[in-house]
């Protein structure tokens, strides 16, 4: 083996261990073997983004979390029939807040509210 490919695997061996930094991937399964939750903890704590499915394995929603509070957009994904429908919302230091949006399949996105004073 040559001497720069050694180096190179070696390099990248190091940026895969040192990439850990107290960071854990979790992945849940429900009775059914599928899929039930994805996200990564540092430390504990729930951070980045957090992925739930349905019993069927489909997404439906994906969270943002800093330091283990939720932080940033929210989706929920549902179908009507053919139609994918998105409601999208945001939380600030883990409390809701801003305007909450519908995303409709084929029609221009509509504002539901919005959240003021985290209620």
């Amino acid at each position: 083996m040559g001497r720069l490919l050694r180096a190179g695997i070696f390099t990248v061996a190091l940026l895969l261990l040192g990439c850990n930094d107290g960071e854990e991937r979790v992945l849940k399964y429900g009775s059914n073997n599928v899929k039930s939750i994805e996200h990564i903890d540092k430390n504990g704590k729930l951070t980045g983004e957090k992925k739930n499915y349905t019993y069927d394995g489909e997404l439906e929603s994906i969270e943002h979390y800093k330091k283990g509070k939720k932080q940033g957009e929210q989706i929920l994904f549902f179908t009507d029939g053919s139609k994918k429908i998105n409601i999208k919302y945001w939380y600030e230091n883990g409390k809701r807040t801003g305007t909450l949006f519908l995303d409709r399949e084929g029609n221009p996105t509509k504002r539901l509210g919005y959240y003021k004073n985290h209620d």
